[in-house]
């Protein structure tokens, strides 16, 4: 029932009815907001966000409880993983086109000794890390709804469940992306031929 959560959210506080300078002290409730009876993450704020209700949202408990999760949980990881990923699309745009045109010498469009050895030093890193990052993650999710046996249909193709966000979708189509340049790298090609 919708219409009850905001006099059972007001039940989580406890305002004084005293005033100090102005003031007044307001007690929140939260832990059981925010943990389950096994003390893992409570659910509840995301029940929230699924009744579409920016009322229920916008009240005090709701806000309280998720800024104290933004603040002391997400905020570092959210922010972490987009700097690693802004970091590893700057390698990626060097690795590909600022090297080979920043460092190729005088006489013609070959590249610099210096400037092969720091491609190859970041396409080296694309691959390891950023790619190596996916396929384990992607292999990770995917194998976790195979074996739960959690499919989705997507154009009557049965597909792993986590597919179906678009976060991880995209996330699946950069990886195959980055297999498929992997697999066409003309470093590759050079090592098998030999000096």
């Amino acid at each position: 029932a919708p219409g009850l959560l905001p006099a059972f959210l007001d039940g989580f506080l406890w305002r004084s009815r005293n005033t100090e300078n102005g003031l007044r002290r307001v007690n929140y409730w939260l832990k059981h907001f925010l943990v389950d009876a096994e003390g893992n993450f409570n659910r509840n704020i995301e029940w929230l966000v699924n009744f579409n209700d920016p009322k229920l949202i916008c009240h005090p408990v709701a806000i309280m409880a998720v800024d104290l999760v933004w603040n002391n949980v997400a905020f570092r990881t959210f922010l972490f993983n987009k700097t690693w990923f802004l970091f590893t699309t700057c390698i990626f745009i060097c690795s590909q086109s600022v090297l080979t045109h920043a460092t190729a010498s005088s006489n013609g469009d070959r590249l610099s000794l210096n400037g092969r050895i720091l491609m190859l030093v970041f396409r080296c890193f694309i691959y390891v890390f950023s790619m190596g990052e996916m396929i384990f993650k992607q292999g990770r999710l995917c194998l976790r709804d195979v074996r739960q046996r959690n499919f989705v249909r997507v154009l009557g193709v049965p597909v792993p469940e986590y597919l179906g966000k678009w976060q991880n979708a995209c996330s699946f189509a950069l990886m195959c992306c980055l297999i498929l340049m992997f697999s066409v790298e003309p470093i590759l090609d050079c090592m098998s031929k030999g000096p």
